[in-house]
């Protein structure tokens, strides 16, 4: 039911839940989040104009094609090791320390953690396994060796808009600190420094093959100015960066119609 209330109340905006019934009365058709890159992709063949990054959120969601793809493309990338099952998981992790685990195609349930040690990581282990119940035998599981270093920065880059691997004139540069703050600055897109703008130009063709024409984040482990290791890619809006769009741009539903057309 709280999915389905979502929008509910918002003076101007009309809640329905038959699509088809309203797809041909509509001017734009938008997907902020990920999946249903195959419809968006079907919907635009058909002539719909669409905003969304249609399969180019692959890129976020299945985090092995990710990562080959970035390597492909001669790009830096951690070592990993992929493991099937929570069992398995376990027993891999029972003499090991520092490690951080992720999982491919579900958001949200599985955000990325850190594994510390089995003494200090067994409560949260045996947290996964209850909740996977009888899935818990198939689950896949990327262990990513951490990237430390004593001049280490998590960086990124945030814009609300990118259309066919081609980015704005002005975006937002920032800094998370998990679950507690992000700091944001607005800067010319040609005065980033090279270990961000590294990876979007190499992404960018992949970008243009996809039709890709939505928000994009990324999150870069960086020694220095020109070495970085992209750990995150997020093919939607983000948060808490998207929340500050609707605040911060006073045109940002313009933005989001012109994208949508590819310009």
């Amino acid at each position: 039911s709280k999915d389905d209330m979502i929008g509910v109340g918002v003076p101007g905006l009309e809640r329905v839940s038959e699509v088809y019934d309203y797809i041909d009365k509509v001017d734009m058709i938008a997907f902020p989040s990920i999946y249903n890159g195959d419809w968006q992709a079907w919907l635009r063949k058909k002539g719909y104009r669409v905003f969304g990054s249609g399969r180019g959120d692959e890129l976020e969601r299945d985090r092995v094609l990710a990562i080959e793809h970035f390597k492909e493309l001669g790009l830096l990338q951690p070592k990993y090791k992929e493991i099937t099952g929570i069992d398995n998981l376990i027993d891999y992790l029972e003499n090991k320390t520092d490690k951080w685990i992720k999982v491919s195609e579900y958001r949200g349930g599985n955000e990325t953690w850190h594994y510390l040690s089995k003494d200090l990581s067994r409560r949260k282990l045996a947290e996964i396994k209850h909740n996977l119940g009888d899935e818990g035998s198939v689950f896949k599981f990327l262990v990513f060796d951490p990237i430390n270093g004593d001049n280490i920065v998590e960086c990124g880059f945030d814009t609300p808009i990118t259309v066919d691997g081609q980015y704005p004139e002005y975006v937002l540069n920032g800094y998370e600190k998990k679950d507690c703050c992000y700091l944001g600055k607005v800067r010319k897109y040609s005065d980033l420094a090279p270990v961000i703008t590294e990876f979007n130009d190499k992404i960018a063709p992949t970008l243009k093959k996809y039709s890709y024409r939505n928000a994009m984040s990324t999150e870069i482990r960086a020694e220095s100015d020109e070495k970085g290791y992209m750990i995150d890619f997020t093919a939607r809006q983000p948060s808490p960066p998207g929340e500050i769009y609707l605040e911060l741009i006073e045109n940002f539903s313009q933005m989001v119609w012109d994208a949508s057309g590819g310009v």
